[in-house]
């Protein structure tokens, strides 16, 4: 101004003196008195950003989350005091009578695990427990709305029926196929209900007792496993110190892996992931069903 000095800017964000709000979802019993110092925190955090403070508006955040446990999100201007967290994502459509106690525990756990996986880039993992949760659960995550569902995806194979993905031998009984559809209906029936437990009786006795694997990303069957196959990408040329039996035997390992993902022994599956990064360098592209020596790039989250 003409005396030379600068004028402290102003903002108007009404009567709380910011704009975030409570995150909806948060229904914790919060005193008056509570408020009332997380709103003046809030407050006091915000005109220190826009004066570009920036020192003393992450000290006043450390205060909100260390004395009071709130979180504030600045992307969604929000905050929560009820010792949640934004990455929580939402159930789209109301559980059904017949849905076993846990089922929602389980796939938040899932959902949460898979966050942290994100959290710190380890996408292959984020992505096997997206499989997870389709395959095993048929949950639908949507990122973009953070919500998850339990239904058919419309541009997926899901909702089709089952069918026979190989032709009869020779000497199989007349009976055979009529029988195994039976079965696949019915373990089908059992995981559309979430009778998980029974699903997976069905498929242990179809593999047992008929020697046939359900392939539930095409919804066939057939007799003796029929799981994806990998290859090396054709861009991932070997190197001149690629030893003579790398390519062989990193087959080998994508393959146990392939083979116990189909399985649902997740648990192996992942094991096998940690050992070709570890001990290979290799990465495994589970959408292209190749893999390549791992350059650090990977494909554009959808």
């Amino acid at each position: 101004d003409r005396g030379g000095q600068m004028k402290q800017p102003q903002w108007d964000f009404g009567p709380l003196g910011h704009d975030y709000e409570r995150a909806p979802d948060d229904n914790a019993d919060l005193s008056d008195g509570f408020l009332e110092e997380v709103n003046d925190l809030i407050r006091r955090r915000l005109e220190a950003k826009l004066s570009r403070r920036f020192d003393e508006a992450d000290s006043i955040q450390n205060q909100l989350e260390d004395d009071f446990r709130v979180l504030v999100h600045d992307g969604r201007k929000q905050w929560r005091g009820d010792n949640g967290d934004f990455n929580k994502y939402q159930r789209q459509g109301e559980p059904e009578a017949e849905e076993a106690a846990d089922f929602t525990e389980t796939v938040v756990s899932l959902l949460s695990e898979r966050s942290e996986a994100k959290a710190v880039r380890d996408y292959p993992v984020a992505d096997a427990i997206k499989d997870r949760l389709r395959e095993e659960f048929n949950v639908l995550v949507d990122d973009r709305a953070r919500t998850w569902t339990v239904g058919y995806d419309n541009h997926s194979t899901r909702g089709r029926e089952w069918t026979r993905g190989d032709s009869p031998g020779p000497e199989e009984d007349a009976d055979f196929s009529s029988t195994v559809q039976a079965l696949v209906d019915e373990r089908n029936q059992a995981k559309i209900s979430r009778d998980y437990d029974a699903a997976d009786g069905i498929l242990k006795t179809l593999q047992d007792e008929f020697g046939v694997y359900c392939n539930d990303r095409e919804r066939t069957w057939t007799v003796g496993p029929n799981y994806p196959k990998y290859k090396r990408d054709a861009r991932d040329r070997p190197g001149p110190d690629e030893e003579e039996d790398f390519e062989d035997t990193v087959n080998a390992l994508v393959a146990e892996r392939s083979a116990a993902k189909y399985s649902r022994d997740f648990d192996t599956a992942d094991d096998i992931r940690d050992e070709l990064g570890k001990d290979f360098n290799v990465y495994v592209d589970d959408k292209k069903l190749i893999w390549k020596i791992d350059d650090g790039y990977r494909p554009p989250r959808g």
